[in-house]
């Protein structure tokens, strides 16, 4: 099965082969009129022997002179080196061109060939030139998006990782030392996971519910029969991939406002995929008095992750989050996610 990289490659070879084809035919259709009498064969081969150093001057100019001497500001070699190219193509292609001329019927001076010529050139390169910041900046947006989720990702570790120390330390106050001990377990697990996972493009959904479960359990380790949790998972999840991470701060915001050690509490996680449609909510009553050591970092989670949906689909997600009536519901669909 091919990759998406190698399937980018591919289209965009495509694209090159498909656009110097379609000029290729402009010029054949072009200098072969009604009262032509050269052959097909030799239309074509004059015909290759106009493009193909600019053809090549294209490809020189956006993938030598531009990448190394213009983006690395050596610009007495990039000068030098646009010139001497340039020169050394159109003076062939003149010299070329003014001989067919002298061997038909048109006569034409080699100067006023190597000025036409020279107009062409120019075109070329401004096509060049062109490709090549479309490139650059194609290249930087995606570093810059690569960037920002690094940052988002470095931002939610230490709120999770508050939030399970604070586990432990509910834990070691209740003097309960077993499920102390079964805690600690998990967050090991759990740390081994974000530790080695978060730096990750994409990760198996599989994976990604595992770390929540661990987490719930995590979480029920410290929580009374008074709080009721459910977690379903529908559909075939083996073959998806996500972001690491991504879905985690709504079932940390789920516990933050929706347990309450005095009345009775409910959260709900429902994760569905249909085809290549996935949806992901949680739904919990919210607790009026919420975790006061949390407030420091409220929405930080939720914040980042809005802005990792945006970097990663843009145009591709529903987010949505309702309160009414005491209840609170986070909904996140994701279309064509595989």
């Amino acid at each position: 099965m091919i990759n998406l990289e190698t399937l980018k490659k591919l289209i965009t070879a495509f694209l090159h082969v498909s656009a110097w084809i379609l000029l290729f035919l402009f010029f054949l259709f072009n200098d072969k009129g009604p009262d032509n009498e050269l052959s097909l064969a030799i239309n074509l081969i004059g015909i290759s022997a106009f493009l193909l150093p600019y053809l090549g001057l294209f490809y020189f100019n956006s993938l030598v002179i531009v990448k190394r001497y213009f983006i690395t500001k050596r610009f007495k070699k990039f000068f030098l080196l646009l010139f001497v190219s340039s020169l050394v193509v159109n003076s062939l292609v003149s010299f070329l061109e003014y001989l067919d001329c002298c061997a038909g019927e048109d006569s034409y001076s080699l100067k006023y060939v190597f000025l036409d010529n020279l107009f062409f050139s120019l075109f070329v390169l401004g096509l060049s030139f062109s490709y090549s910041f479309l490139i650059l900046w194609v290249n930087n947006e995606k570093l810059k998006k690569e960037s920002e989720l690094k940052l988002l990702k470095s931002q939610m570790n230490p709120h999770f990782l508050f939030n399970s120390l604070n586990t432990l330390y509910a834990l070691v106050s209740d003097k309960e030392f077993e499920k102390a001990e079964d805690a600690i377990l998990k967050l090991s697990d759990l740390l081994r996971y974000s530790v080695y996972q978060v730096n990750s493009s994409s990760i198996s959904l599989e994976d990604e519910i595992n770390y929540i479960k661990n987490y719930i359990s995590l979480q029920e380790l410290r929580l009374d029969d008074k709080v009721a949790i459910s977690f379903n998972c529908k559909g075939n999840t083996s073959d998806v991939f996500i972001e690491p991470m991504l879905l985690i701060p709504f079932v940390e915001n789920a516990f933050k406002y929706g347990v309450s050690y005095v009345h009775e509490s409910k959260i709900s996680f429902e994760l569905l995929l249909t085809e290549n449609d996935f949806t992901f909510q949680v739904i919990n009553v919210i607790n009026e008095k919420p975790n006061v050591i949390d407030d420091q970092f409220s929405g930080v989670g939720i914040a980042n992750v809005v802005a990792r949906l945006e970097l990663l689909y843009p145009k591709n997600h529903v987010f949505k989050i309702e309160s009414k009536n005491g209840i609170y519901s986070v909904f996140l669909s994701i279309k064509n996610i595989c």
